[in-house]
């Protein structure tokens, strides 16, 4: 496209305007119109202006140009004043007179504000093209203040004053007068002062946080709670706070899903699962072996979800993003799995496996990642898309079943014991037969280390077994008791950082 100079360059800018308003479905947008007619107001000030011949050598100055004189420029929004509260804009009172006038935050940079102009056209060059500048809007705020305060009866005018805020100049030319007209009825032998004008107002703000609320549970409460289907994830809530719990499963309240157009961390964490899902599917039932964990079918089935996931030719954060999985997924196979079917035989025995069993008058379910045979051993395989193990240990040597505080502290999450557990009784093995453990696959560098395991041969795997059960069944009684309220955590600094409820508590 051939662009002569400035004028013509935003000839052509409205033209597309136009023709979008003309072809597409913009125009159905409640604000497009506003928006679009001061754009092209705006273009045909520049035009007419005599910044209309400036040629650039390249195209990109027209865009610079254009987005940094847009910039600058308002869309007012008009109301129609029939009934309730009306919103105005400060330039919209100048022709109304107001019984009263509250003006907060008279302070510099805000009134007026601290706008300047783009630095792309120079102050004198834009006085000498009779662009508007920042002085001349400063100038036109001043004159609708101006006219809001002499057409009102009472005005108040706050402002903040300490060492990084002063406030306006336009109340220090309002003092000024004031203190003018009073030396010219009083004669200047007289002291003037502020005439009582000024009124310092100091107020105490209480930062502390007020402290959450207990909740009671109700006879539909404890009938709710009696037949829920417990999960890993609703008990690890409990564990950590249960007003969250009450929060999340009883009154089954949600974040609002948003599509912010970026990769988040639950949906890198469902892709994985999903990735291993596919690649172990066809390895189901049988002996992995070395010759079936081809790198190559690995990256065929990354290519062929991603392609569903996102689409074809990814680009900027998708692309890092599939370079990043296939990388992870090949040092998976070459550094993790290929050694791990080498040491001991392996036989996949399900995938994502959902198990449903009763217990203690309840229902415990949860779907298991992978359910594997090792040897004579039988493994559930939980994949984490984290890096360390901090969040899921547990230290049997800090927990005293008799001492509740204790549970939060020495166990992470209960959600490998949960669904040893569903194995155990689901297949009616004996726990020195079952063993689970988390495969770390956020850690730069995957081997043998990224398993983390619930049991391992130095530890006294029944009594340990016994001790995380009777955590599980204590949690489920104490939930199901009417006598004990859905408390607040007690470990805020650690719970209460990231729970997506702290609007409902306080904290």
């Amino acid at each position: 496209m051939l662009l002569r100079d400035t004028g013509d360059f935003t000839r052509k800018t409205i033209e597309v305007l136009l023709f979008i308003r003309k072809e597409s479905t913009a125009p159905l947008h409640p604000y497009f119109h506003p928006f679009t007619e001061t754009v092209i107001e705006s273009l045909n000030t520049l035009s007419s202006s005599m910044a209309s011949d400036l040629v650039f050598s390249e195209p990109t100055g027209y865009f610079n140009l254009i987005r940094k004189y847009l910039s600058t420029c308002y869309t007012p929004f008009e109301g129609v004043p029939l009934k309730g509260m009306q919103v105005l804009g400060g330039l919209e009172t100048r022709n109304l007179q107001f019984k009263r006038v509250v003006i907060l935050d008279m302070n510099e940079e805000v009134l007026p504000p601290n706008t300047k102009d783009a630095t792309l056209i120079p102050l004198k060059a834009r006085e000498a093209l009779g662009i508007p500048t920042y002085a001349d809007r400063e100038q036109i705020t001043e004159y609708y203040l101006n006219t809001l305060i002499n057409g009102a009866k009472e005005v108040y005018l706050f402002s903040v004053e300490n060492s990084k805020k002063e406030r306006s100049r336009y109340i220090e030319r309002l003092l000024w007068e004031n203190e003018k007209s009073q030396l010219d009825r009083e004669g200047a032998t007289k002291g003037t002062g502020k005439g009582g004008l000024v009124e310092t107002i100091q107020y105490a703000i209480d930062l502390r946080n007020k402290e959450p609320g207990e909740i009671k549970k109700t006879d539909e409460i404890i009938y709710f709670l009696k037949n829920y289907t417990y999960s890993a994830t609703s008990l690890d809530t409990y564990l950590n706070c249960p007003l969250k719990f009450y929060y999340k499963y009883v009154l089954k309240l949600r974040e609002q899903e948003e599509i912010t157009g970026n990769i988040e961390r639950k949906d890198i964490g469902k892709f994985i699962h999903r990735v291993l899902h596919v690649y172990f599917l066809k390895r189901k039932g049988k002996i992995l072996r070395e010759k079936d964990l081809g790198t190559e079918s690995m990256e065929r089935v990354i290519a062929k979800l991603f392609k569903e996931e996102y689409g074809k030719g990814p680009t900027g954060a998708t692309y890092l993003f599939l370079g990043q999985v296939k990388k992870q997924m090949k040092e998976f196979l070459v550094n993790y799995q290929i050694p791990a079917v080498q040491r001991v035989e392996t036989r996949i025995h399900d995938l994502e496996c959902d198990i449903t069993i009763p217990f203690h008058s309840v229902k415990l379910t949860g779907r298991l990642d992978r359910i594997e045979e090792r040897g004579k051993e039988w493994f559930v395989l939980d994949y984490k898309i984290s890096a360390k193990k901090t969040f899921v240990e547990i230290r049997f040597d800090r927990i005293e079943i008799d001492q509740r505080d204790s549970w939060n502290e020495a166990v992470g999450s209960l959600q490998l014991p949960f669904y040893v557990l569903l194995l155990c009784e689901g297949l009616g093995k004996a726990v020195t037969e079952c063993n689970g453990a988390y495969l770390l696959l956020g850690q730069s560098m995957l081997s043998s280390r990224s398993e983390y395991s619930l049991f391992d041969d130095s530890q006294d795997r029944e009594k340990n077994f016994e001790i995380l059960k009777t955590i599980i069944i204590g949690l489920l009684e104490e939930i199901r008791d009417p006598a004990i309220l859905f408390w607040p955590t007690l470990n805020r600094k650690k719970i209460c950082r990231f729970c997506e409820y702290v609007s409902f508590c306080g904290v």
